[in-house]
């Protein structure tokens, strides 16, 4: 994830949850998401899947502002859980 060029707040997170290497698709995703662009990964739904989502998300959020910055959209409301249980950590 080092070089990713995430904030160190963010990487000191992804090792708390004991993510150490990110997987190609999630490279690639999260890349791709830091450019601003639209994104679309064809992969199973998983942890490793949902990361992608988080990782690309918290770079974006401001944490002084408390009104809603950004929407997940998730097939299921199970997927929408994992994805909430994850940013709150």
């Amino acid at each position: 994830y080092d070089d990713l060029g995430l904030p160190c707040d963010l990487l000191r997170g992804i090792r708390g949850y004991g993510s150490e290497r990110p997987t190609d698709i999630q490279r690639r995703g999260i890349v791709s998401l830091l450019k601003g662009l639209d994104t679309i990964l064809i992969a199973e739904p998983d942890v490793e899947r949902s990361k992608i989502f988080c990782i690309s998300t918290l770079q974006f959020i401001d944490m002084n502002i408390k009104e809603s910055q950004v929407l997940i959209v998730s097939p299921t409301q199970y997927n929408a859980y994992d994805i909430y249980k994850q940013i709150k950590v």
